[in-house]
């Protein structure tokens, strides 16, 4: 009796084990007895395997994609901060008064036909014509002159300043064109009606011209 169950004692012992050996070796399909593995498919041509790409930022996600609203500060665009150009003389009109109120004066008016805001600073040059030819330059005043801006439609204006009375006996001489030169420009535009008539001045008259403002 004792021997029946020591052998029945090995039996179990080698059963046990044997299902041991059972769970830990799972039934494989594969012939060459591996353990098979997942991978990831690589389109022909592209270098580098799934796992590699897969932090690399793709077309359409925000890592890839340029902000186009993004100006870089080199290249000029955004808030430009240039200064406006020098009005030109082909942008002007202008307008000449002999002042009624203030005699010994004529109002010089100029406004910006252009598209584009403009700017001007100084005196303009001014030459007194008329039909004879008879040119008298002009002098600028002794003033601070200030920078004007014209956006399209705005006017400016300048003052010519003479002797409001000659002396008596004194040769008079008419001037009916202004030839002005604004500040900034090397151009002149010729105002050939003066509105009050022609400028009567003395001979050797000193004219001044004051800042455009």
């Amino acid at each position: 009796m004792r021997r029946n169950k020591k052998l029945s004692i090995v039996a179990l012992v080698a059963l046990a084990a044997g299902l041991s050996l059972t769970a830990c070796n799972p039934d494989d399909t594969n012939a060459s007895g591996t353990t098979p593995t997942s991978s990831a498919s690589v389109p022909a041509g592209q270098k580098g395997s799934a796992s590699s790409d897969a932090g690399s930022p793709t077309a359409g996600s925000p890592a890839a994609k340029n902000d186009d609203n993004v100006t870089n500060p080199e290249d000029g665009g955004g808030s430009s901060g240039a200064q406006d150009a020098t009005c030109r003389t082909d942008d002007l009109n202008m307008y000449a008064a002999v002042s009624p109120e203030a005699k010994g004066r004529t109002d010089v008016q100029i406004s910006n036909d252009g598209k584009q805001t403009c700017t001007m600073k100084g005196f303009p040059e001014v030459d007194l014509g008329n039909t004879d030819d008879v040119i008298l330059h002009t002098q600028a005043a002794d003033e601070p002159a200030g920078l004007v801006t014209l956006k399209p439609g705005d006017m400016a204006v300048f003052h010519l300043s003479y002797p409001a009375h000659a002396a008596p006996g004194s040769d008079l001489t008419e001037f009916d064109e202004l030839v002005v030169t604004t500040p900034g420009e090397k151009y002149s535009q010729t105002i050939t009606d003066i509105d009050g008539g022609p400028i009567a001045l003395p001979q050797d008259t000193h004219v001044t011209v004051s800042a455009v403002d």
